[in-house]
């Protein structure tokens, strides 16, 4: 991890706290505040580890094919924001599920038992419709009142710009970055 990075990282976590102070107060109430809160740093998280995952490097194997697979999905434009905010809805889905099925067990070991279960059969029917949910995303934000869609979207975006500033690329492929670059006076 290069200085820049720790040093952007460094203002990214506090700003991106910070919104989610300010957020806490003027939204509280809102519908949208229950998923924002925990979405919106799901979303800079998921950036940061992709930043991270395709930055890897290996010459050769299996590993390499994933790494290149990866790291060309990231740098293409259907594979960023949506891919993102995807991925972030699927693991906040997830945690409620998890969430949800320890209140249902009742106790810690009625819990591994049924998580065991689900594990050995190797496909639980909960993560498939969360997987189907999260890859659809948009269409959960149209029962919210629309101002708040948009300030959903608004804030998971700035999440997504954040993080894709926090980590840069090497390279000048990043369009994204570029820009965000350009805006903030350390571009080109």
């Amino acid at each position: 991890m290069s200085a820049l990075t720790l040093r952007r990282l460094a203002i990214a976590m506090p700003a991106l706290a910070a919104g989610l102070a300010v957020a806490s107060v003027v939204v509280a109430e809102a519908a949208v505040w229950g998923v924002a809160r925990s979405l919106v740093p799901l979303v800079f998280a998921v950036t940061i580890a992709l930043e991270w995952a395709v930055d890897l490097y290996t010459d050769e194997g299996l590993l390499r094919l994933v790494f290149d697979k990866l790291e060309s999905l990231w740098d293409s434009a259907g594979a960023g924001f949506y891919g993102v905010v995807a991925a972030a809805t699927f693991v906040r889905l997830e945690a409620v599920t998890l969430a949800e099925e320890w209140t249902e067990a009742g106790s810690a070991r009625a819990f591994f038992e049924s998580e065991l279960f689900e594990t050995l059969i190797g496909f639980s029917m909960d993560s498939l419709f969360n997987s189907i949910e999260a890859g659809i995303w948009f269409v959960g934000w149209l029962d919210l009142p629309t101002v708040e869609a948009l300030g959903l979207g608004a804030a998971c975006f700035a999440a997504y710009g954040l993080g894709r500033w926090a980590w840069p690329d090497d390279g000048p492929d990043d369009t994204l970055e570029t820009a965000l670059e350009r805006l903030t006076g350390q571009g080109p």
